[in-house]
C-alpha cells in the first residue's frame, strides 16, 4: 500500500474555512451540510492531529474551557487504537465555528444531540469512507496546495503533526498530542530519520 502523504497545513486549513463560509452559498441542502462538516473535519483534524475514526465521534460536551485560563479551550476524545483517553487544545475561533454547527443543527435539522458529526439523512455520524474521499478528490482538484500521490483522511493527522514540529522543534510535544507510546514512532512518522540521512549525505558528499 502506497504512503499517505502530509496535506500543505496551511492550505487546507484555507480550503477548510473556504468550506465552512460558503456551504451556505449551495442550494443542495446535502450539499450545504457535508461542506460544513468537511470544513469542520479539516478544521478539527488541523488542530488536533486526531484519527479520523475518532474525530467523526467527538461530542460537543467534550469541549471544556480550561480551569484558570478563560477562554482556552481542550476537547476529550476516545482514542480507539490504545483505548484511551486523550485531550488536546482547539482554538477559540474553532470553538465559535462548533458552537455555530450545533446551533445550526438544531435549526435547521431539528437535532439536539451530542455529537458534532451527525448526519440527519442516515441518522448516523458521518463516516470515515466519506472524509477520506472528500479529501481525495480536494487533493486531486489541487484544493489544498501541492498535489500529492497519495492523500487521505490520514493526510489530515501528518499536517496537524508536521505544522507543530515545525513550530516548536519539540518532538516530545508532538508524541504527547499523536499520543504514540514511543517518541522514536513519533520521529519515524514526521520522516525525521530520513531527512536527517539526507541532509547529512547531501553535506558529506558536497552535493
Amino acid at each position: 500500500m502506497a504512503k499517505t502523504n502530509a496535506l500543505t497545513y496551511h492550505s487546507a486549513e484555507k480550503y477548510a474555512i473556504d468550506l465552512w463560509l460558503t456551504c451556505e452559498n449551495e442550494t443542495d441542502s446535502r450539499l450545504k451540510l457535508s461542506n460544513r462538516m468537511m470544513g469542520l473535519v479539516l478544521m478539527i483534524g488541523l488542530e488536533t492531529g486526531a484519527r479520523i475514526s475518532d474525530l467523526l465521534n467527538m461530542k460537543y460536551s467534550d469541549i471544556k474551557e480550561m480551569e484558570n485560563r478563560p477562554n482556552v479551550y481542550v476537547i476529550s476524545f476516545y482514542v480507539k487504537k490504545s483505548k484511551t483517553h486523550h485531550k488536546w487544545l482547539i482554538s477559540s475561533n474553532l470553538k465559535h465555528r462548533i458552537d455555530a454547527t450545533r446551533e445550526y443543527m438544531k435549526f435547521e435539522h431539528g437535532y439536539y444531540g451530542d455529537y458534532i458529526f451527525y448526519n440527519p439523512t442516515t441518522e448516523k455520524t458521518f463516516g470515515r469512507v466519506w472524509a477520506s474521499k472528500r479529501i481525495s478528490i480536494a487533493n486531486k482538484l489541487g484544493k489544498m496546495g501541492k498535489v500529492l500521490d497519495v492523500a487521505g483522511s490520514h493526510s489530515l493527522r501528518k499536517a496537524s503533526a508536521h505544522n507543530l514540529y515545525e513550530r516548536s522543534q519539540d518532538l516530545r510535544l508532538v508524541q504527547a498530542q499523536l499520543k504514540h507510546r514511543n517518541i522514536a514512532t513519533t520521529s519515524r512518522y514526521l520522516g525525521l530519520e530520513e531527512k536527517e540521512a539526507l541532509d547529512k549525505a547531501v553535506h558529506v558528499l558536497g552535493y
